[in-house]
Order: structure tokens, then C-alpha cells, then sequence
């Protein structure tokens, strides 16, 4: 995963249905250029630290946190002025 730190101009990215977990972690190396991201089906749970580096992707327009061990979202999405579909569905 470490990889796409090296990725500055990658658009979309399609992580679903691994087993990942912190969801921090992961934000952590994802390049600010996402537009579309599914982090769908894993088995992620949050921190506001990961919210908040969630929240630093200012071009996302598609999210998908669908299916995973998430207790709640973030205010901070509603910061995201590009975001058109967010998908929480099916957690907890």
C-alpha cells in the first residue's frame, strides 16, 4: 500500500473487499488527487484522526465506506465541496 504514496496524479482507486482495518493508516498514503474511492467491504473502524485524514482528500467526488465496522461519520465530510455519492450503508 506503501506504493501509493508514489502515485500524485492516480484518480481512482478501488480497495474493496480486502480485510483492511484502520482506516488511518490507510488514509494515510492515499494521494490527494483520489477522486473516487471504495473502501467498501473491509473491516474498517475509525478514529477522528482517520476521519480527519479522510476529510484531507479535497477532490474526492465518490466514496464508498459501505460494509465495514464503522460507528460513525465524520462532520468533516460535509467540508468536501466535490463530494457527490457517499455510501455508508451496512455498518454499525
Amino acid at each position: 500500500i506503501q506504493v501509493l504514496k508514489d502515485m500524485p496524479k492516480l484518480k481512482e482507486l478501488d480497495l474493496g473487499d480486502n480485510e483492511f482495518t484502520d482506516l488511518e493508516s490507510l488514509c494515510s498514503v492515499l494521494p490527494s488527487s483520489l477522486q473516487v474511492l471504495n473502501l467498501g467491504d473491509n473491516q474498517l473502524s475509525c478514529t477522528q484522526e482517520g476521519y480527519s485524514k479522510l476529510c484531507g482528500l479535497r477532490n474526492i467526488r465518490e466514496l464508498d465506506l459501505s460494509r465495514n465496522t464503522l460507528t460513525s461519520s465524520p462532520n468533516c465530510l460535509g467540508n468536501l465541496s466535490r463530494l457527490r455519492t457517499l455510501e455508508l450503508s451496512n455498518n454499525q
